[in-house]
């Protein structure tokens, strides 16, 4: 071990370090207290393998350990309309994480077990597993968007090799975790120019990746599992850099004692019944489905949503999430300019979508085929009377066998 990352471990003395003269045990001693101060904050490049388990161990709740984390290179990634609209496209129909430690440690363990032909022969769960948490670092807190690393870097945290690190990307966009939003690339000469006349090194631009809880997860853990704390965010509003102590708290908050009152219990029959009913079961999957409503409880959008969950046809979450897509594309959009709360912003999309009209399968009939005879094409009713008078003996044969 070198003398700078002796420097930064905060291990206890190793066995034979000390001559037995001095009378210090040969043993190794239990790990003490991590000290943060005894480790670089923000360094270009991780100094070891110890240096990586300690980013490991203790990156995801102080970002300011991560290699190259807040580095402000002069040139950054496309922010005009167009680029962004393709970005919001590549991103519609998936859901961020809800946190970054459900995600780790419910939703990437679900996926790799369901899919160990995935893995077989290239990586091992480990590995990806360390590497997923590597990507998760860069990410942001709220949604899992944005992690804007080099692949070095992330191999490097990892503690494998590049080429690794790659294999490791491919399995996890194979298998939904991962979604590329914004390509990476190098550089042109007058970008590269703009760059050192601003005493920056920058080369190229990095990948950006959203971390995804694939569809198939959902069925896995089910969509109610590891609820997380909401954070206030619309599309239109902006996100919050941090969760103050008097908004961070859910909606589903209990109080600390139980209330033994009849009208308590009344209240707790009311929102029984009031779960079990169509339109809270589509408020509840919607909720969960919709970012921008994490700060809404389920019932203050029940009158919103009760139209298309009592419609003949009712209506699904992904259903109104896809109608969603249609009305930004049909009015060239990412999002609406105006609507700043969430409640409004969903009565601005609902309030353009007809419940009954609009919904995708409208027009389809759904009343079962009446069965024919294989043979002569009659109804069963017809076949048996016309056998009567005719004395055809043919059998009845319905054609759904055949």
């Amino acid at each position: 071990m070198s003398p700078i990352i002796a420097h930064l471990m905060p291990h206890a003395p190793m066995a034979g370090q000390f001559p037995a003269s001095l009378g210090v045990s040969q043993q190794p001693l239990p790990h003490p207290t991590w000290r943060r101060w005894s480790v670089p904050l923000r360094p270009r490049r991780l100094a070891g393998p110890d240096h990586a388990a300690l980013v490991r161990t203790h990156g995801l709740g102080d970002p300011d350990l991560l290699p190259r984390w807040g580095v402000r290179s002069p040139i950054r990634h496309d922010e005009r309309a167009a680029e962004l609209v393709r970005r919001e496209s590549r991103r519609a129909g998936s859901l961020g994480w809800w946190s970054p430690t459900h995600w780790l440690g419910t939703v990437v363990p679900a996926m790799i077990a369901n899919n160990p032909d995935a893995l077989a022969g290239k990586v091992s769960p480990a590995t990806l597993r360390r590497w997923l948490q590597a990507v998760a670092m860069y990410a942001h807190r709220f949604n899992g968007h944005g992690a804007a690393a080099r692949m070095d870097t992330y191999a490097a945290i990892a503690g494998i090799s590049e080429s690794a690190g790659h294999m490791c990307r491919r399995i996890a966009e194979h298998l939904g975790l991962i979604r590329c939003v914004s390509g990476g690339r190098m550089l042109t000469l007058e970008e590269t120019m703009t760059a050192r006349a601003a005493g920056s090194p920058q080369r190229g631009l990095a990948n950006v990746f959203d971390c995804l809880v694939p569809p198939a997860a959902l069925a896995l853990i089910g969509e109610l599992a590891g609820r997380p704390e909401a954070p206030t965010w619309t599309p239109t509003s902006g996100e919050r850099l941090s969760l103050s102590d008097s908004s961070s708290f859910p909606y589903n908050r209990r109080a600390a004692a139980r209330n033994n009152d009849a009208a308590a219990r009344r209240r707790q029959q009311k929102r029984r019944r009031m779960a079990s009913t169509p339109a809270y079961r589509l408020a509840e999957s919607f909720h969960l489905r919709t970012l921008w409503l994490r700060t809404v409880a389920p019932r203050r959008i029940l009158g919103l949503v009760k139209p298309f969950a009592e419609a003949p046809i009712p209506w699904t979450s992904q259903q109104l999430a896809d109608a969603f897509e249609h009305i930004n594309r049909r009015a060239g959009q990412v999002s609406p300019t105006k609507a700043h709360k969430p409640c409004a912003l969903l009565k601005w999309y609902l309030v353009r979508i007809d419940p009954i009209n609009d919904h995708p399968n409208a027009g389809q009939n759904f009343a079962p085929a009446t069965p024919r005879c294989a043979t002569c094409g009659r109804t069963r009713t017809v076949h048996d009377r016309f056998a009567a008078a005719t004395g055809d003996s043919h059998p009845w044969l319905p054609a759904s066998v055949l």
